[in-house]
């Protein structure tokens, strides 16, 4: 007999009766093929275990007959199961067409659920549609609005950056205005000081003739002829004229150095930053030793060929200009690295107890004045800017050399 599904669970009670006749029965009595199911104890016998059973049934009629004397059936007027257990292949066709009546109304109940099912999706999907539209409508709102603000804010910006562009040309305008005046006034300065410095002269000749005049220690139409005579008249002109020539130069006063800085359009991380630095006078220029080995050596900044690098780079800046050079590279007190003074006269130290960045932080405090400092550092060159101070980049440093 065919036994699917549906005919396994109209022979439900005739197998859980066999189950518990095979649990009242002496293990070496259980037939071979039902002895693993006889171990078993789930609620639910899987389907090949339940057709093991029924095939046990029909074929085995002394423990179909066991099975049939501890039967209960579950309804007392279902006589079917009962003539099973008497004659399985009597009440095959009975038993079929229950099954099939069985599977038809689990096929109902199955469609009448995916009705009920089709009608709730059908609902949620007309929601879904509506919310989709309704948040179709809303986002084409906010982008219109979005598009309309940054319109807005592309036409502020433009009009601001018109601004500042007209605001930078007339700066650019006035600081080459500043220059011009800047070079007259010096222009200037120096035709008073030399006018000074005539008129002083002038005067000194003046008051030497007239002293010579009066007190006759001097004649001046009449110079020695003997030597010494000539040395003592020379001496007597000069401490006479001593005076005069002092208060000459105390009346002029010397030329205050303009600040040092790097003109406007000069970049600070190029080489002609440190060229325009260079021509205005600098007593100090002090250079992060690392920082440039960084740059120029990537990873093997700390080898002693980078830090030769750099100091031979140094050098040659040292032979372009009169300012004192210090090179500054991190030590410590287990290296006991001692500074040195080069062939060319640069000075090259090692931090002791502190970073490369703080020595060079109070090297500049000691005498920050007309020093410049190169080191792409950010944070030594904000503690290290002010009046008398210039930071540049390494990059000016290396691409000047």
């Amino acid at each position: 007999m065919s036994l699917d599904k549906a005919m396994l669970e109209e022979l439900r009670p005739v197998i859980e009766s066999a189950r518990r006749e095979l649990a009242q029965m002496d293990p070496d009595d259980v037939p071979t093929r039902l002895r693993n199911i006889a171990k078993r104890s789930d609620r639910t016998l899987p389907p090949p275990f339940a057709r093991s059973i029924v095939h046990e049934l029909e074929e085995n009629e002394q423990f179909r007959t066991a099975v049939a004397e501890r039967f209960e059936p579950d309804d007392p007027h279902d006589d079917i199961l009962v003539e099973y257990l008497a004659d399985p292949e009597s009440v095959c066709e009975q038993l079929r067409e229950r099954a099939a009546d069985a599977r038809d109304g689990d096929t109902g109940d199955l469609l009448a659920q995916a009705g009920l099912r089709i009608a709730s999706l059908s609902e949620q999907l007309i929601e879904g549609k509506k919310r989709v539209t309704d948040l179709r409508k809303g986002h084409e709102v906010e982008i219109r609005d979005a598009r309309l603000l940054a319109e807005d804010a592309r036409a502020r910006a433009e009009a601001r950056n018109r601004e500042l562009t007209i605001t930078v040309s007339q700066r650019d305008d006035r600081i080459t205005e500043l220059e011009a005046r800047v070079l007259a006034l010096e222009r200037v300065v120096v035709d008073v000081e030399a006018k000074a410095q005539r008129i002083s002269e002038r005067v000194r000749r003046r008051e030497i003739t007239r002293d010579s005049m009066s007190q006759g220690d001097i004649r001046q139409d009449a110079s020695p002829s003997d030597p010494l005579a000539l040395a003592e008249w020379l001496d007597a002109a000069e401490r006479r004229a001593r005076p005069f020539r002092r208060q000459a130069v105390h009346d002029v006063e010397p030329a205050v150095p303009r600040p040092l800085s790097i003109p406007h359009g000069v970049a600070p991380d190029s080489g002609d930053a440190l060229v325009v630095l260079i021509e205005q006078s600098l007593q100090r220029i002090i250079i992060d030793g690392y920082n440039v080995a960084g740059v120029l050596h990537g990873d093997e900044f700390a080898t002693r060929d980078a830090r030769d690098d750099v100091i031979r780079r140094a050098s040659q800046l040292a032979r372009r200009t009169p300012a004192e050079i210090v090179v500054v590279f991190d030590g410590s007190d287990d290296e006991a690295r001692e500074g040195f003074r080069s062939p060319d006269g640069v000075v090259v130290l090692f931090s002791r107890g502190e970073t490369a960045d703080d020595a060079i932080v109070d090297l500049v405090r000691q005498g920050p004045a007309r020093t410049v400092v190169v080191t792409n550092d950010r944070e030594v060159r904000i503690r290290c800017a002010s009046d008398d101070c210039v930071t540049i980049w390494s990059s000016a440093f290396i691409e000047w050399n």
